[in-house]
């Protein structure tokens, strides 16, 4: 059967400090939910397949800003923003209620920082740094007996370059630290 969903969300959004925010809860109320089993076959071979795992629901806040600054003349500007999220879900009924809903981080936290300065002519020098950061919840790939947490990690990227209206040369790290 497919599954259903209702989704009700209700936010606001307002300017303070120079800056933008929005803050955002949400439900999902589910039918049906689809979840995923991971069998081994009889050739020893890994099968996946979907299955209706009963009502569920998931429910959540949003929290975001972002902005920027004009700093003082041919100093540049400075663009930002940072978000954190939070989910959390229950299988209410069939033969997995009382479980976690698989496949979501419970926190997530992002943030990024862009810098752009005037050289010459038209051309600028940009500067960025980012971050990525999860922890909690269960990875959507395993057994639904919530037997695999799914990974805390924190990543950041950084960038570093001269642009102008046609051309942009960068050089950029992922995952600057080397950890996940």
């Amino acid at each position: 059967q497919p599954e259903k969903n209702v989704a009700v969300e209700a936010g606001t959004k307002w300017e303070l400090w120079g800056a933008y925010w929005t803050a955002t809860a949400f439900r999902n109320n589910f039918d049906d939910l689809l979840v995923t089993l991971a069998t081994i076959g009889a050739d020893g071979v890994s099968r996946n397949s979907r299955l209706n795992a009963g009502k569920a629901d998931t429910y959540g806040i949003d929290f975001e800003v972002f902005g920027g600054k004009r700093l003082p003349e041919n100093w540049g500007s400075l663009s930002y923003t940072a978000a954190v999220n939070w989910l959390e879900g229950t299988i209410n009924s069939g033969p997995f209620a009382g479980r976690t809903v698989e496949g979501s981080p419970e926190y997530t936290y992002t943030a990024s920082l862009f810098y752009r300065k005037p050289l010459a002519d038209d051309w600028r020098l940009v500067v960025s740094g980012s971050y990525r950061g999860q922890r909690g919840g269960y990875t959507a790939s395993a057994r639904i007996n919530n037997a695999v947490k799914a990974a805390d990690f924190d990543i950041f990227n950084g960038l570093i370059g001269v642009e102008n209206r046609q051309w942009r040369l960068d050089l950029s790290a992922t995952n600057l630290f080397n950890k996940a």
